[in-house]
């Protein structure tokens, strides 16, 4: 591959990015070095299909340099890599690099024989984390890399309606909440009111959701109708700005005919009192066939009320291939019994 008449100037980056680029042996950008950087600077996402030798990763690691905030102590940049020596050789470049930038910290995240360093060092602030998967989740799940709502990969339109409820970090019950979900395992959240649990699956939820299909993907069961209308305001407030779906609400002490009613249109996400719930399914207005996720919401309320049975009758009517989250504020012998019996090897998150 040839190199063009681009100057790495003509990118707009900073002098002292350029000196580190010079000074590596880079003297121009490759066609798809240049094409990459002006995208990635654009704030786009970005797939490069190249072979190795052609720059890809320098490609993305300038990128990030030019977008990193120096005084800013907190992960910006996450790079995933497949093998310890491949996080070393990365992070080599990148320390290459950004050699005469402001002074930024940039850490390997990989398994290593003295696991206090590893979380000393990330604990310190680290700008830019660059690690294997699994060490990086292990880190993120032990809460000692904090990550931005970005770093977990979530569709630009729940962002937006992240940020806008005032949101600007997960915490740590969320962080391994939401990365756990999103990997498919099945999920017991225990952690006390005010916690942030409801958004911790909430958000996956949305994320995973199909706005295409208008059938029920995610069916949310609550003890009350009080937390019916305050998941369902949540769902519609942090989806505002998705693809168009539509979250129902399905509660006794209302009329069957209003249940109908909510029912009768598209209803990719149902939340609801299991008697009332398990009424629309008997009569044939509750479709459950789509359904991928089965969310029990203040699961300790539902077992005081006897709803155990219920929740095991409509359980066993969805899908073979659904994915459970139990929240509790507690896990308590009745609340354990009734996720053994619904959940598949559990994840808990504390």
């Amino acid at each position: 591959m040839a190199a063009n008449e681009t100057q790495w100037e003509d990118l707009a980056l900073i002098p002292e990015l350029v000196r580190g680029i010079r000074e590596i042996g880079f003297e121009y950008p490759w066609a798809m070095q240049r094409d990459a950087i002006m995208t990635i600077l654009q704030g786009h996402d970005v797939i490069l299909n190249k072979a190795a030798g052609t720059g890809k990763s320098s490609a993305f690691i300038i990128s990030a340099l030019q977008k990193l905030d120096v005084y800013n102590n907190q992960c910006q940049v996450l790079i995933l890599v497949e093998t310890r020596e491949s996080a070393i050789r990365m992070h080599g470049t990148i320390l290459a690099l950004g050699a005469f930038m402001k002074t930024f910290k940039c850490c390997k995240c990989v398994a290593i024989p003295k696991f206090r360093e590893l979380i000393s060092e990330l604990e310190s602030g680290c700008q830019i984390v660059v690690g294997t998967t699994g060490c990086v989740l292990d880190m993120v799940l032990r809460g000692v890399l904090k990550i931005k709502w970005e770093s977990v990969g979530l569709i630009p339109g729940l962002l937006r309606g992240i940020y806008e409820i005032g949101y600007e970090r997960p915490n740590a019950l969320q962080q391994n909440a939401i990365m756990t979900i999103l990997q498919g395992h099945d999920v017991a959240l225990y952690r006390r009111a005010g916690s942030g649990k409801s958004v911790a699956f909430v958000i996956p939820a949305l994320q995973k959701l199909d706005t295409f299909d208008s059938q029920c993907q995610v069916l949310i069961l609550a003890d009350s109708r009080e937390l019916v209308y305050r998941i369902q305001e949540l769902i519609l407030t942090l989806g505002k700005y998705m693809e168009p779906f539509a979250c129902r609400k399905c509660v006794g002490g209302s009329r069957t005919s209003d249940s109908f009613a909510e029912l009768a249109s598209a209803c990719q996400i149902v939340v609801g009192t299991p008697g009332r719930v398990l009424c629309m399914m008997d009569r044939g207005f509750l479709k459950v066939d789509s359904v991928k996720m089965l969310v029990l919401d203040e699961v300790h309320d539902l077992v005081s009320k006897r709803f155990g049975d219920t929740i095991i009758d409509i359980f066993h009517r969805l899908p073979s291939a659904k994915q459970i989250v139990v929240a509790a504020p507690y896990k308590a012998k009745d609340i354990a019994e009734l996720a053994t019996e619904i959940t598949n090897d559990p994840i808990q998150v504390t």
